[in-house]
């Protein structure tokens, strides 16, 4: 059963060691995921089944991470002390792949394996595992195929996810707008009241709207995580719960915001 849902950012500088001199910039979102980490560990998920945006993406197919064990770590942006080291659920990764085979075949999923993480998934882990880590992973990617496709794709996973008797949470691992500084204050004002209209239509569940966006606007403000997003949409239509938005901010003009999906009330 499906008992935890978010939207979480994952700028590596969220993390400690990588942006500690410029923290303060990002300290709403912080607390906030500091907060839906406590949440999470009151909750406590048997399984987490994160999606993302970014890598591994394929052209014309979901993807589905296959692996025992996952590790993420941040060597790459200075960071040499923190490591992540979580299982996966082979079962239940079988299970989805089986069950779009017989069921669903006119949308593509395709299995891969890649045991190392990117910042993507590691960020939001970072904050998660700090107060609960007792749940296994099931990392999926979105694809270049239209909006549509996604918010389908998780209408269709949501009716496997249901019928599993173990506590599932559901995180979208995704950075609204990118505005470069450089490019003006002006800019980075549009590009956060464009992520605002979302946040709102993702809180009224106005669903229609969301998949009908001016796709030059999604592009100029390279809203690249809006895939990700919709495949949680799909999978959350009919389900009961109460939207949350617990943070936005654009530091570095980077929109970024943790919202929950609250089943208990």
């Amino acid at each position: 059963m499906i008992c935890f849902a978010s939207i979480v950012p994952h700028s590596p500088l969220l993390i400690p060691n990588i942006n500690r001199d410029n923290l303060i910039k990002n300290k709403k979102t912080i607390e906030a995921l500091n907060n839906l980490a406590d949440d999470l560990a009151k909750i406590k998920p048997e399984i987490l089944v994160m999606i993302s945006s970014h890598g591994p993406i394929l052209e014309d197919a979901f993807s589905l991470n296959l692996s025992p064990q996952y590790s993420g770590e941040f060597k790459t942006f200075g960071d040499l002390t923190n490591k992540i080291e979580l299982d996966g659920n082979m079962e239940l990764n079988y299970k989805i792949k089986e069950f779009f085979e017989t069921d669903s075949p006119d949308i593509p999923l395709i299995m891969v394996t890649e045991p190392n993480l990117d910042y993507s998934f590691s960020v939001p882990l970072y904050y998660f595992t700090k107060k609960y880590k007792n749940f296994s992973l099931v990392p999926i990617g979105s694809s270049k195929l239209d909006i549509q496709k996604h918010f389908d794709f998780g209408k269709k996973l949501k009716e496997e996810l249901i019928l599993n008797n173990k506590k599932i949470g559901l995180v979208v691992s995704a950075n609204f707008c990118y505005c470069s500084e450089e490019s003006g204050e002006k800019n980075v004002f549009l590009g956060k009241k464009f992520d605002q209209n979302l946040i709102k239509l993702i809180q009224n569940e106005q669903i229609g709207q969301f998949l009908n966006l001016d796709q030059k606007l999604v592009k100029k403000f390279q809203e690249i995580s809006l895939p990700a997003i919709l495949i949680l949409l799909g999978i959350l239509k009919d389900l009961k719960y109460k939207t949350e938005i617990l943070s936005y901010e654009i530091p570095f003009g980077s929109g970024q915001a943790v919202i929950n999906f609250n089943f208990n009330k």
